[in-house]
């Protein structure tokens, strides 16, 4: 097969995709609209003006891009959308990078992107999926949470005995342990 038939192929299967999930209140208005979240236009703008300022790198393949993505069901993958540069992530807020994206990428993503940190995968016929990053980070951060947590809880508990050991040999007793916090998954 060679690319522009692929690439056709590609588009018409995207088309497809595209219209399986759009509700009819998605086709006729804003995607914020209900919540009343939308901001002003105009930062948006200021988004597009500060990315178009930086001067543009191509994406290489196997590297980490803040960014978004569009899941295409027939085709089972992650279609890598539209990357942000990090000075813009650290500018401005989550709502404003979504509506930014939702707005820029070129494509129907959906009503609001999220901005995830992604590993870039180019196949052979150029096209660009990604692996969503961001997951094993949350994963982490929940697991780190809970058993900061349960170890808080426990010093609170035996806080004598712990004041006892510490001061008769001179060192802390707990450590933060990352070690063995995803063993279960």
């Amino acid at each position: 097969m060679n690319i522009t038939s692929y690439h056709e192929e590609f588009m018409a299967n995207m088309e497809d995709s595209d219209d399986s999930y759009i509700s009819s209140d998605d086709e006729d208005g804003d995607p914020w609209d209900e919540g009343g979240e939308w901001i002003d236009g105009s930062q948006v703008d200021d988004i597009a003006d500060w990315e178009d300022n930086i001067p543009y790198q191509e994406c290489i393949p196997e590297q980490y891009y803040i960014g978004t993505f569009k899941y295409l069901e027939m085709q089972n993958m992650l279609l890598f959308a539209k990357k942000i540069h990090i000075s813009t992530f650290y500018k401005y807020s989550k709502q404003q990078l979504s509506e930014y994206l939702y707005w820029f990428s070129g494509i129907y993503i959906c009503d609001k992107p999220n901005v995830e940190i992604l590993q870039v995968k180019v196949d052979p016929h150029g096209v660009y999926s990604c692996i969503i990053k961001t997951f094993w980070l949350r994963m982490i951060q929940r697991r780190w949470k809970a058993a900061f947590h349960a170890e808080k809880s426990y010093i609170n508990r035996n806080i004598l005995s712990i004041l006892d050991k510490r001061q008769r040999t001179g060192r802390p007793i707990f450590m933060p342990k990352l070690k063995g916090l995803l063993y279960d998954i």
